[in-house]
């Protein structure tokens, strides 16, 4: 890095600073780049101050200051996205590429990326600042705002803007910064770092220069930043309401059979199946669909027939205990010779229809009895409330996020927006909530890896 680069930063760190303190969000806690170790391990980023020193200690002109004219452990800082009040000044898209994304990550694809996301911004009457935050293939897209803006409004606007990073090239979906459309309770939310010198690499923030199409560095750079417009923050279109908010309950419906749908209707008929050797036992049984979840009642639907079979005793002759038990209870089986009875006709029960994406099929994956007083959501709802919260980084949270989804469309049948709907409750609850991406990501694992979501 050349001296008068680092000499420009220095030099107009106060004026930095100044630019810094008008775009906090909060002065209580602040991002932190600083070596610490946690259970043994060696961390490298922080909220600061320490619990001990809130309150006491905040965010000024100062500690920006030392972020640009002396950075380095300790110094080097960050600001979180979103107020107590859950509003926003400004929001960004992280399109990064760190040390160890050498393979598959062009750094000109993410170039092109980014400067689609900024031609896409500016017919909203939004002009971003383009920041080269590393030097590697790293970009930071900021947008800043006149006016603290609905943090719901900015999530869902900035989110939906990258919907279509993979026909740009990217291989997943940038992160956004906020993070989440509302704080949990106590929570701090997400921070991003401040332009100046990378932490790590001898770089410092360029930006890009629309009218003579080249980067500006130095004191052209540092001029750049400091002449950023802030943007109307009126033009933040509201945002749907879809996702709910922490002391809201979604709805389990269920509009569309995708991979798995719930559904009642009554046992058609019931058939003893066997294997080869004798010692496997299962039943077929067909069941006729009359009705879907819909909101929180069962509506009538299109009448639907499907079949699955179920191995009640295995091929070693040893028993299946779920599956009998499921059927005991739900196919009024005896339980003592594993046969079918006659009392089974027109038995109601719930069952868990899936689409084989190969043949097209729809087959029975599961069934239950039904009970005319089952409420969907209250079943999720007391699910859900068995889960932990308040939850941050290294603290299982996506094994609890994938034990959730796995319940929702596995167990329950429900489609992938409820899905969505229900991790995102759940993950609003945390201390440090997951990306948006990594919940949709989550529900994909689920439909192809998961078995049954279970609670410890």
């Amino acid at each position: 890095m050349s001296q008068p680069i680092e000499d420009a930063w220095h030099d107009r760190a106060g004026e930095c600073a100044q630019w810094a303190m008008s775009l906090a969000n909060r002065v209580d806690v602040w991002g932190v780049y600083k070596r610490w170790r946690a259970r043994g391990v060696e961390q490298h980023v922080a909220t600061w101050p320490w619990p001990a020193d809130r309150g006491r200690l905040i965010l000024n002109t100062e500690v920006c200051r030392g972020h640009f004219a002396c950075p380095g452990d300790g110094r080097t800082i960050g600001l979180h996205t979103t107020a107590t009040d859950n509003t926003s000044r400004w929001f960004a898209i992280d399109v990064d590429r760190h040390e160890n994304d050498s393979e598959g990550v062009d750094p000109e694809s993410n170039f092109r990326a980014a400067m689609a996301w900024c031609r896409k911004l500016r017919p909203a009457g939004l002009e971003p600042l383009l920041e080269d935050s590393n030097g590697n293939g790293g970009f930071h897209i900021w947008v800043l705002l006149n006016r603290p803006a609905p943090t719901e409004d900015v999530f869902h606007f900035i989110d939906s803007l990258l919907d279509d990073f993979a026909a740009l090239g990217l291989q997943s979906k940038p992160e956004t910064f906020p993070k989440q459309a509302r704080l949990s309770e106590g929570g701090f939310g997400n921070w991003l770092r401040l332009p100046g010198k990378h932490p790590k690499h001898d770089h410092y923030s360029r930006f890009w220069n629309e009218q003579v199409q080249a980067w500006c560095e130095g004191h052209a750079g540092i001029a750049m930043m400091l002449s950023a417009t802030l943007n109307d923050a009126s033009l933040i279109p509201e945002a749907p309401p879809i996702t709910p908010q922490p002391n809201e309950r979604p709805s389990a419906s269920h509009r569309h059979i995708a991979d798995r749908a719930l559904g009642r209707g009554s046992i058609a008929s019931l058939r003893p199946r066997d294997t080869r050797n004798g010692k496997g036992f299962g039943i077929e049984i067909t069941v006729a669909i009359s009705e879907q979840v819909e909101g929180h009642a069962w509506t009538k639907c299109e009448p639907l027939t499907v079949t699955g079979t179920f191995w009640l005793a295995r091929k070693d002759g040893t028993v299946n205990d779920r599956a009998v038990a499921m059927f005991v209870e739900s196919a009024g089986m005896d339980a003592n010779t594993l046969r079918p009875t006659d009392e089974q006709a027109m038995r109601p029960v719930q069952a868990i229809i899936a689409l084989d994406r190969t043949t097209g099929e729809l087959n029975l994956a599961w069934l239950r009895p039904f009970h005319a007083s089952i409420d969907p959501a209250e079943s999720l709802s007391r699910y859900v409330a068995k889960l932990p919260t308040g939850l941050s980084a290294g603290q299982q949270r996506s094994h609890h996020a994938y034990v959730l989804a796995c319940h929702v469309v596995h167990d329950l049948g429900l489609d992938d927006g409820v899905a969505t709907q229900w991790l995102t409750y759940w993950n609003n609850q945390q201390a440090t909530p997951l990306s948006h991406s990594k919940l949709i990501s989550t529900i994909a694992n689920a439909h192809t890896y998961g078995g049954r979501g279970r609670t410890q």
